[in-house]
């Protein structure tokens, strides 16, 4: 994989946490001015718990326990470089090599094919930046030509909706990101922002959610943290 060092051989296990946008900074979520909230909880059934075990088993001498959970994190996020290079390090310690190059190879088979970068991209970037400077009105104008350059783009609206919450236009936010997860029903930014704006009360905001697409853990999860 062209990895000299990884993260299980350089590295002793640390505490992983799920790392979002929303986590702080102009991403921290609609509903709380002046600031974000902290790293939110590990999802049990994620990668990252598996990944963390599976260092950690490895680093006790327990190798062969150490290969089942990481690959597992492998297989459930194949895209992540540390996973790929700790089942590496894994299979040249236990002799599974050959195994470990036919796993990447069935999984490398089943990413989908990469899709040619929206010509939404460099707006979306530049009105980030602005947000992350403060400057809620100058990054306006960025995402709505990112929403011009490719209207289908949940970053863009979702981008514009926390641009306008904070510049106190609460019901246009809502707006958009609502739009924005209904584009991307996985944009957790996106739901969650909404979530936090709209102002609904519990099942009234987990029922539209999920009729809207966004998968029944996801809803469930932004009503608890604006019941929270």
């Amino acid at each position: 994989m062209g990895r000299k060092v990884s993260w299980l051989v350089a590295r002793r296990p640390a505490v992983v946490v799920r790392g979002s946008r929303r986590g702080g900074g102009w991403g921290g979520g609609a509903g709380a001015e002046g600031g974000g909230g902290g790293a939110r909880d590990l999802d049990p059934w994620g990668w990252k718990p598996l990944q963390g075990i599976g260092i950690a088993l490895f680093w006790l001498g327990k190798r062969d326990d150490a290969w089942k959970h990481l690959v597992e994190a492998l297989r459930r996020a194949p895209d992540e470089p540390d996973n790929v290079a700790n089942v590496l390090d894994v299979a040249r310690s236990l002799g599974r090599e050959a195994e470990a190059e036919a796993i990447l190879a069935e999984l490398r088979r089943s990413l989908p094919a990469p899709t040619a970068a929206s010509p939404a991209e460099p707006f979306c970037v530049k009105g980030e930046e602005m947000l992350g400077a403060e400057l809620w009105r100058e990054a306006v104008q960025p995402f709505l030509q990112a929403i011009d350059s490719d209207p289908e783009r949940s970053r863009a609206w979702s981008g514009l909706g926390i641009a306008c919450f904070r510049d106190g236009k609460a019901k246009a936010a809502t707006a958009f990101f609502e739009i924005a997860l209904r584009l991307d029903p996985t944009d957790q930014d996106a739901v969650l922002n909404w979530a936090e704006a709209c102002g609904r009360p519990g099942d009234d905001l987990e029922s539209f959610l999920v009729s809207a697409g966004v998968s029944p853990d996801l809803a469930a999860r932004a009503r608890a943290e604006v019941s929270g």
